[in-house]
Parts: structure tokens; C-alpha cells; sequence
């Protein structure tokens, strides 16, 4: 074959391509959607060093906007896998968005534990919120994010699995 198998483009429709843009256009959706909700003792802050009084009950919801970081570097490799996918599909690339997928579970999945702790001992801040680890709990965004992730890790290394055995198929043909 005159092309090595990092440059080989399959033409075709690939299921696994309209997977991993369907998969990173539900991680977009998950980052419109609440990450956290909050149902216990907590407190609404606002940046200074204010003391966190826990009296009172709060019910909530925080948007993935108000959370430091977390939602947009999972946002940040949704955009990626889906420029991969729309405009060049090679092995190498699908690989590329199995990777991403990887990086993404493991940002929404580490923000899931921070949120789901069930620890009592200390207050833990998620977005513009202080309270109990134990007030907090995953939001539909963030069930979205870490599902959206996985079909990126399948989507990607599933298509470069099948694209390799398709080509040293074809090579198996030529000789």
C-alpha cells in the first residue's frame, strides 16, 4: 500500500464518526444543564473570606458556569474530538478522540468525586457555594459530561480498532 496507515482516510460513513459528534454535542448540552444540586446545609458565597454559618438548609442548583474549572476543560475536548471528526477521520486521529475521551471522564469523573463525597468533616466549595461534602450532589450536567466522555473513548478507539483491521484487510487482498 503506498499511504501509510496514519493518513488513511476511510470515505465512507462511519457510525463511530457520527458517535463521537453526537457524543461531544451532549457534552456541550451538559455544560447549559445544572453539574451540582445542593440539598442540605450549605451556603450561598460571594469570593471573600466570609465565615460559613451552616444553619439553615439549602436547596439549589449550581451551573457548570459557576464551577472553577472543571466544565470547561471538559468542554474544551468536546470541541476538539468534534473538529477531529468533522473534518479529518485518519487512525490516528480516531485514536486522538479515544484519548480525549479519556481526559474528559477523568475531569467529569474527579468532579463527581469531589461531589459525592460523603465525608463530614470538612466544607468543600462547589461554584459559588460552601457547605457539608454531603449537601451536594451530582447534577444532570455532569451525568451528561461523563457519559458524553465515554462515547468519545468508545466512539474513538472503536473506529481506529475497525479502521485497522479494514486496511490490513485491503493489504491482505492487494498481495
Amino acid at each position: 500500500m503506498s499511504e501509510s496507515l496514519a493518513d488513511v482516510d476511510i470515505e465512507e460513513a462511519d457510525p463511530f464518526r457520527a458517535a463521537a459528534v453526537l457524543s461531544s454535542l451532549v457534552i456541550f448540552a451538559s455544560y447549559l444543564l445544572p453539574w451540582a444540586r445542593i440539598d442540605g446545609p450549605a451556603e450561598p458565597i460571594d469570593g471573600g473570606g466570609a465565615v460559613v454559618n451552616l444553619s439553615e438548609t439549602l436547596q439549589a442548583s449550581v451551573a457548570a458556569g459557576e464551577i472553577s474549572i472543571f466544565p470547561e476543560v471538559v468542554l474544551g475536548v468536546a470541541l476538539a474530538a468534534l473538529v477531529i471528526a468533522a473534518f479529518r477521520w485518519t487512525i490516528f486521529l480516531q485514536f486522538l478522540v479515544g484519548i480525549l475521551g479519556l481526559a474528559a471522564a477523568f475531569v467529569a469523573l474527579l468532579m463527581w468525586a469531589v461531589i459525592s463525597t460523603d465525608s463530614q468533616s470538612e466544607l468543600v466549595r462547589v461554584g459559588n457555594y460552601a457547605g457539608l461534602p454531603s449537601s451536594f450532589s451530582a447534577g444532570i450536567g455532569l451525568w451528561l459530561a461523563i457519559f458524553g466522555s465515554l462515547g468519545l473513548v468508545l466512539a474513538g478507539f472503536a473506529a481506529a480498532t475497525r479502521t485497522y483491521v479494514q486496511v490490513k484487510r485491503l493489504e491482505a487482498q492487494q498481495e
